[in-house]
């Protein structure tokens, strides 16, 4: 439940003393009454954005009753040994420091994660931070991937196929239940610029595979040694 400065004092009360504003944005399309080359009519894009704070940042008003039975608790976190073994077993890592939103920063080689407590789940937040870790994988430390690339870029589009494809890895390791519908979403978005090219997917889904392995600490000389061991037998 969301609302602006003005709408919390005309409830009768206030924002929290420094709490700070989230921006949301609106589009609209506005008619302006007149018509293409094609009949149809001619529509002008209007941008509008509003400060809006939580009501967990207010103080003074009630909750109204139609948002109370989709109120969010906090949530109760309870770390997962499992997930907890892969963050800890990853030799030579970036520093993982609390944020505002999840990110990795390749010029401090930083991953800022939000409060556990923020997340709509325990394994929201653990898929959240294995993403932020396969990107880390990418730094000129590790696997060197060019991570200085541009929002919508090609480049940028393949590292966040690569990064959601990892944490799908990393998940499946550590047993992290997902939005599967969600994060296959997230990574079609991605694959709709390079539509039928195979290659591409198979790239990043390499490379996804060699960060994940990266992480847990594998080398494809160890698979290789496994998978003659049991060729043996």
């Amino acid at each position: 439940y969301w609302l602006s400065y003005k709408q919390a004092f005309d409830m009768g009360g206030n924002v929290k003393r420094g709490e700070k504003s989230s921006l949301v944005t609106l589009w609209k399309f506005l008619k302006t009454g007149q018509t293409d080359a094609n009949g149809k009519d001619k529509t002008l894009p209007l941008l509008r954005y509003f400060r809006v704070f939580n009501f967990t940042q207010c103080e003074g008003i009630e909750l109204p009753k139609w948002a109370q039975s989709e109120a969010v608790a906090d949530l109760k976190f309870s770390c997962k040994p499992a997930c907890e073994k892969i963050i800890k077993g990853y030799v030579g890592g970036p520093k993982i420091i609390k944020g505002e939103r999840a990110s990795y920063r390749p010029s401090s080689d930083e991953i800022s994660m939000p409060d556990k407590k923020s997340f709509v789940s325990v394994d929201a937040y653990y898929s959240t931070l294995f993403h932020e870790m396969t990107h880390s994988t990418g730094h000129a430390s590790r696997l060197n991937r060019d991570l200085q690339n541009g929002f919508g870029s090609d480049e940028y589009s393949k590292e966040e196929l690569i990064a959601e494809m990892g944490a799908s890895f990393l998940n499946a390791t550590a047993g992290v239940v997902t939005e599967f519908e969600q994060s296959a979403a997230y990574i079609k978005g991605w694959l709709s610029k390079f539509e039928g090219d195979d290659k591409f997917v198979m790239q990043a889904a390499g490379l996804a595979q060699k960060a994940s392995d990266h992480i847990l600490g594998y080398t494809y000389q160890e698979e290789e040694l496994k998978n003659d061991d049991s060729d043996d037998e």
